[in-house]
């Protein structure tokens, strides 16, 4: 479950503090309590309605570094019991430590971010993945143009599976804010992925000993602002292409498949928030993605080649609602739904699903807010 988010007005008087770098604020933290039920549909193994019982904590720090500096810490985990055998438990963790340096009309930010699942969930084994970026801002004038430069990478392991892998590669772009109320950026980069578990095989499937890579160029927009005092709003326009030496044996057709996981990706995420009080909060969060395979092809229902090539689209929604009396406890509902429309009949899916529970928010003792 997305945690309770803060109130507008306050995120708001947060963006205008952020334009100094040394703006702390309290240690605080959040403890939920949550029921979700998914359905799914009848060829799927999860088929019927799935029902799991969960529980989730958030930690959430942010403290000065000399004048100008900072580091915050973000962690926040979930686990859950499904009400099924096949399923009994899940988890998710996730921890993000940043800090910040200003200089002389430049800022260095240092990012690492932790993300752990070591049970699983839904059709994910349990994985390990470190990341990091290390970004350079060249100027950081208010309501001009803020290019920057970044290196960043990933290490992903699954103990169970054969997908472990790494990425090194690189950004480079700009931020604008022209005003409070609506900013935008623009990046493009790329790198390569090197997988350790994923062997390359002949005309007769036998592996020959060389291993896959990868090579990325990527490009984004985004853009986010407010409209009025009471909405905000976020949009991100990102494509990949994908250039692989990864190769695939059909075994059903006896045939190699070259370049199987070359492809594009090209999907827009958005968000929109209304908070028309510090004590309700609606967020409507739409995501649409475009994957078109160049080589791999397309197979029915009987493993036969239909003549095309695979392309899925994946269709996502979130409906997140909360409201709180206090401003400490938080009653929290959210509606989501899932879809993936595929020219490939394996792929075709579906899932819908709502979670309700309550929060509770409190401070904790500490804290630089100077």
């Amino acid at each position: 479950m997305k945690f309770a988010r803060l109130s507008l007005p306050l995120i708001v008087l947060i963006m205008m503090f952020t334009q100094f770098p040394g703006f702390c604020y309290p240690p605080s933290s959040i403890v939920g309590l949550s029921i979700e039920s998914i359905l799914f549909p009848e060829d799927d193994e999860r088929t019927g309605i799935n029902n799991c019982v969960k529980a989730g904590a958030l930690l959430s720090l942010r403290e000065k570094i000399g004048e100008s500096g900072y580091i915050s810490l973000l962690s926040e985990a979930e686990g859950g019991v499904f009400l099924i055998e096949s399923r009994p438990v899940i988890d998710e963790e996730n921890i993000n430590l940043e800090a910040g340096f200003d200089f002389t009309g430049s800022r260095l930010i240092l990012d690492t971010f932790f993300a752990s699942s070591f049970t699983g969930r839904d059709d994910v084994l349990p994985y390990y993945k470190p990341m990091w970026e290390t970004r350079y801002y060249f100027s950081t004038e208010n309501k001009k143009p803020n290019p920057f430069l970044s290196y960043k990478g990933f290490y992903f392991t699954e103990p169970s599976g054969t997908d472990d892998r790494q990425f090194h590669g690189g950004t480079i772009g700009f931020e604008w804010r022209p005003s409070l109320y609506w900013g935008f950026g623009i990046s493009g980069g790329g790198g390569w992925e090197e997988w350790f578990e994923y062997p390359l095989v002949d005309e007769t499937g036998i592996a020959t000993g060389a291993l896959r890579n990868d090579y990325i160029v990527n490009a984004s927009l985004t853009a986010e602002g407010f409209i009025g005092f009471y909405v905000d709003w976020s949009a991100v326009l990102h494509s990949e292409m994908r250039w692989s030496t990864a190769n695939l044996y059909d075994d059903v057709h006896g045939a190699l498949i070259e370049k199987s996981e070359e492809k594009f990706t090209i999907g827009i995420d958005g968000s929109v928030g209304f908070s028309p009080t510090r004590h309700f909060n609606i967020e409507i969060m739409p995501e649409v993605d475009q994957e078109i395979y160049f080589y791999r092809p397309a197979q029915d229902e009987d493993n036969e080649y239909t003549g095309e090539r695979i392309m899925n689209t994946y269709c996502r929604g979130i409906v997140h609602l909360d409201w709180t009396p206090n401003n400490e406890f938080y009653f929290v509902c959210e509606m989501k739904a899932e879809s993936v429309f595929s020219t490939h009949y394996e792929y075709n899916d579906w899932n819908i699903g709502v979670e309700a529970g309550i929060e509770y928010s409190f401070p904790l003792s500490g804290g630089n807010t100077d």
